[in-house]
């Protein structure tokens, strides 16, 4: 799983918006990890994507935490 977020960490910092769509599995995966390195790099992307002119505020309002 790290390596899948690194792999996507990279390929956003290049075209952010088309990772949007992650956002509720980012929010999944930031919630439910205990992999020190591997939160570092999400939080990494969801900052790519919260500066990115889009309203990713508006994607991680309408995930329902359960």
């Amino acid at each position: 799983m790290s390596a899948a977020v690194n792999v996507i960490c990279e390929l956003a910092r290049k075209n952010p918006k088309n990772y949007l769509s992650l956002a509720p599995q980012l929010f999944k995966l930031l919630t439910d990890s205990t992999n020190n390195w591997m939160l570092i790099k999400i939080v990494k992307l969801v900052c790519l994507l919260f500066f990115f002119p889009f309203p990713f505020l508006f994607i991680l309002q309408n995930i329902t935490v359960q």
